[in-house]
């Protein structure tokens, strides 16, 4: 009990020690005590948004697509940084990853959609130039590419290797 109370006291001096002589000392560990709540939010944040992206951005090699190759660590590490500050199931995981790999694919439909008006606008009108018709053909193909790649590589290799061959190896 002595070592407690000891304990205690040096505790109770030492905080005292530090609120009185340097002010400024104190306010900086309240700012970053206050700092270090927000991370989890913001590394929340970070996650989701990394999984809006598609895999093939996130990339830094080029496209030599071998059956051993593992995810891009960006997506793996994404759900893992929610796995780890959330905890959802391994079910709302996958929901959570197809569902944001469902709003990449919709925002490409519209960007996709939005080419086709244009190309519809630049027919009807009458001043039709064929460089403006190449030009949206060359986008909306573009699109449909990105689509494609975010469906071979995002839809089917990728969780296969995040969520199959992991459990599987083990």
């Amino acid at each position: 009990t002595t070592t407690t109370t000891t304990t205690t006291s040096l505790k109770k001096e030492k905080k005292k020690l530090l609120s009185e002589e340097s002010p400024p000392l104190q306010l900086q560990l309240r700012m970053t005590y206050r700092q270090c709540l927000t991370l989890p939010q913001r590394i929340l944040r970070m996650s989701q948004q990394q999984l809006l992206l598609p895999s093939s951005s996130s990339d830094d090699t080029d496209d030599t697509d071998d059956d051993d190759t593992p995810p891009p660590p960006p997506q793996a590490q994404a759900l893992a940084s929610i796995q780890m500050l959330k905890g959802p199931s391994p079910t709302e995981l996958l929901d959570l990853y197809f569902d944001s790999k469902a709003t990449l694919l919709q925002s490409l439909l519209n960007k996709l959609q939005q080419e086709d008006d244009i190309a519809v606008t630049a027919v009807t009108g009458t001043t039709t130039t064929t460089t403006n018709s190449t030009n949206s053909s060359d986008k909306a193909e573009s699109i449909l590419c990105q689509m494609v790649v975010i469906l071979q590589k995002d839809i089917i290799l990728h969780p296969y290797f995040m969520f199959c061959s992991s459990s599987s190896s083990s």
